[in-house]
This record gives C-alpha cells, sequence and structure tokens, in this order.
C-alpha cells in the first residue's frame, strides 16, 4: 500500500467519523423531540393542574394546543429525514471505505503473486557499467591511427581549365550509393595522392571555397562549356 492509499483512507475515515458524528447529534435532537411529543400525547388535563385543564377546555386554548402539537409533529417529520439522510451518507461512507479497502487488499495481493524480476541491478552497477563504456569508448578513440591522407574529390585539366567528368561521375555514383540506388557503371577509383591539395571531406565549406577558387582563377578564359561544369559541380558539393 503506498502513501497516496494512506492519505486516501486517512480522508474517508474523517469523513466517515464526522458523518457519525453528525448522526448521533440528529439522533439525540430526534429523541428529545420523541420524549417531548409523547409527553404532550400522554400527560392528562388533570394531571397538569387544574388552571391548565381550564385552559385546555376553552376553544381558544384548545385550537393554539392543536397548533403546537402540528408544529411539534413537522418537526420530528424533518427530523426523522434528516436522520433517515445520515444514516443513507453513513452507510455509503462505510461502503465506500470497505471496497477501498477490498481494492487494496486485492492489489497487495496480486503484487505479491507477480514474480520478482531476475535482472535487477543496483544503482552502483548500472553507475559503473555506465562509466566503463565511457572509458572504452574513449580508450578506442585515442588509439585509432591519425588519419593523414584523403581520397581528391576532385579532377581539373588545368591546360583546358574545367572541371572532368571524373569528378561529376563520382559525386553522382556517391549520391547513388547513399540513397542505396544500384550502381551499373564502374565507379572511378582515384589512387591516394601524396601531394595533391587535402581537404577534409567533413566540412563542406573547405569545398566549396577550394571550387570557388578553382572558378576565379582563369574565368575570363573559361568557356560556356566549363563554366556549366563548374556550376555543377559546385552544386553537387554543396549536398554532400
Amino acid at each position: 500500500m503506498t502513501k497516496h492509499d494512506l492519505k486516501e483512507l486517512a480522508v474517508i475515515g474523517a469523513e466517515l467519523g464526522a458523518a457519525k458524528a453528525e448522526n448521533e447529534k440528529l439522533r439525540a435532537e430526534v429523541e428529545a423531540l420523541r420524549v417531548a411529543l409523547l409527553g404532550i400525547a400522554s400527560v392528562n388535563p388533570a394531571e397538569r393542574g387544574i388552571e391548565w385543564a381550564k385552559s385546555y377546555a376553552s376553544d381558544g386554548l384548545k385550537g393554539a394546543g392543536s397548533e403546537l402539537y402540528a408544529r411539534w409533529l413537522e418537526t420530528f417529520k424533518e427530523a426523522e429525514a434528516l436522520r433517515k439522510d445520515a444514516d443513507r451518507r453513513a452507510a455509503l461512507s462505510q461502503q465506500a471505505e470497505s471496497e477501498e479497502l477490498d481494492y487494496s487488499y486485492h492489489s497487495h495481493e496480486f503484487a505479491k503473486a507477480q514474480p520478482e524480476p531476475t535482472d535487477t541491478f543496483t544503482a552502483v552497477e548500472m553507475a559503473t557499467a555506465a562509466a566503463q563504456g565511457f572509458r572504452d569508448g574513449q580508450a578506442a578513440v585515442e588509439q585509432a591511427a591519425a588519419q593523414d591522407e584523403q581520397q581528391p574529390y576532385m579532377w581539373v585539366r588545368v591546360e583546358n581549365d574545367y572541371i572532368e567528368d571524373y569528378t561529376q561521375d563520382a559525386n553522382l555514383a556517391e549520391i547513388w550509393l547513399t540513397e542505396d540506388w544500384p550502381v551499373t557503371m564502374p565507379l572511378y577509383a582515384a589512387p591516394i595522392a601524396q601531394t595533391a591539395l587535402q581537404l577534409e571531406q567533413s566540412r563542406p565549406a573547405n569545398k566549396l571555397r577550394a571550387l570557388a577558387e578553382i572558378w576565379d582563377q582563369n574565368a575570363d578564359e573559361a568557356d560556356e562549356f566549363g563554366n556549366a561544369q563548374a556550376a555543377e559541380a559546385l552544386r553537387l558539393a554543396a549536398f554532400e
């Protein structure tokens, strides 16, 4: 049973106690009215004294006595209705408390019947595993060989000053492989250039900068075909 269940039971108990107290109070008032009514109905005029008998015998006071009795009877009926309402609310509170206790009992029994998990780990074990994984990953990165050579991503024919078709073919093939499309033509594979310009492929800005420099070197002498080839290469490099 959780703390929330205990708080709910405490609230139900408080409501039940208040209902019982109100019920007892109403019962006392009803009993007092009942005794008073029985006293008025049972006592003879002779026992009330001579003066009361004379007053009761007169027409005026006789009507007043009947009105008083009617008022007492109406009050008794109202008190009886209040008592029944209090009894009904007390019964509802007891029923709700009984249902709540029964639900809590069955929930507790159901929880006890469930098997204990076999793969339980403490907080220390989980923290230790996380720390070990972090150390393993850090060690793997530190032990990796430094990459000082990269494969060129562009071929330029200097004498004609335009980008070779190899560059476009390689870029298109890379896009096709990324999208997992079938490649039916052979891929151009260039050897690693030892003295070529080494640019990090993980930095597209450097690629665009290099392409822009090639574009600006001899822009005035480039023909229309060369301009189209360079523009296409820039577009492909922007999407890498």
